[in-house]
């Protein structure tokens, strides 16, 4: 069963192998690297509403998504974030917009880049060309795109402390292709 159209049959999707061990590691920090079209992307997406990791006891994934956040995490917030604002509105914007029904969406910024849920979740698209834009708020989820073309240090000094507010870790997912010897390599 699918939520939208946007989202892709399980019984049409390409099981690469490192796809399936991602789904399931228990890993809090996860990194995809791969060339263009090897569904990084659409992973990252999925992984934000879905959640990821082992499924426990209650059916739900260990790493809770936008659409079944942890009931005890007040203003649970998922971040979605790309080297730019604007890369990040042309990449990211319609398809996450496109993978909610919108009976289950309470109000959507078209300014602000953000998507409020009737579960009280949120979702946010930031830019990392300003890595202050994700200062002040706890991320329980993340998903890093394009992180090569980031600026280095942007993550460290920004987002990492954003994710470990105290009692609620928050995953991160980190996709990139390789582009040389950089922070993404290190």
């Amino acid at each position: 069963m699918t939520l939208t159209t946007a989202w892709i049959p399980s019984e049409s999707r390409v099981r690469f192998a490192k796809l399936t061990r991602f789904w399931v590691s228990d890993a809090r920090w996860k990194i995809l690297c791969g060339g263009r079209r090897s569904f990084k992307s659409t992973t990252g997406r999925e992984a934000l509403f879905a959640g990821h990791g082992p499924t426990q006891r209650d059916g739900l994934p260990m790493f809770r998504g936008a659409l079944c956040p942890p009931e005890d995490v007040p203003d649970p917030t998922f971040v979605i974030a790309a080297p730019t604002r604007e890369m990040v509105k042309r990449i990211w914007w319609e398809p996450v917009k496109a993978m909610v029904p919108q009976m289950l969406v309470q109000h959507v910024s078209e300014v602000e880049l953000t998507i409020r849920l009737h579960n009280g979740a949120r979702v946010m698209l930031l830019g990392m060309d300003r890595p202050t834009r994700s200062e002040g708020i706890a991320i329980d989820g993340l998903v890093a795109d394009e992180f090569a073309y980031w600026k280095a240090g942007a993550f460290e000094r920004s987002l990492r402390p954003a994710m470990s507010t105290r009692g609620r870790p928050g995953w991160g997912i980190i996709l990139f292709k390789p582009d040389g010897r950089n922070h993404a390599y290190d």
